[in-house]
């Protein structure tokens, strides 16, 4: 499974099969994104001026956490 930022959304891409969907979170847009597949969650930083980052469970995409105040203008990565 691979994850990517697709515009104001997340695209989850199944490598065995080509099976494709999408995510899209609340917020102000996408501008990173950063995945766990060994605790099966993935990470979406908001576009914007102080932006927020959510933390969501990966199949089901609810939300777990959410990040903010850790910056002001923008995230630049997500490890």
């Amino acid at each position: 499974m691979i994850c990517f930022s697709c515009g104001n959304s997340v695209k989850f891409l199944q490598v065995s099969n080509g099976s494709e969907s999408v995510f899209q979170p609340d917020g102000n847009g996408v501008s990173q994104v950063a995945s766990s597949s060994h605790h099966r969650m993935f990470a979406v930083a908001e576009e914007g001026l102080n932006p927020s980052i959510m933390v969501y469970d990966f199949p089901h995409c609810e939300q777990i956490s959410i990040l903010q105040d850790g910056a002001m203008l923008g995230y630049s990565q997500l490890h």
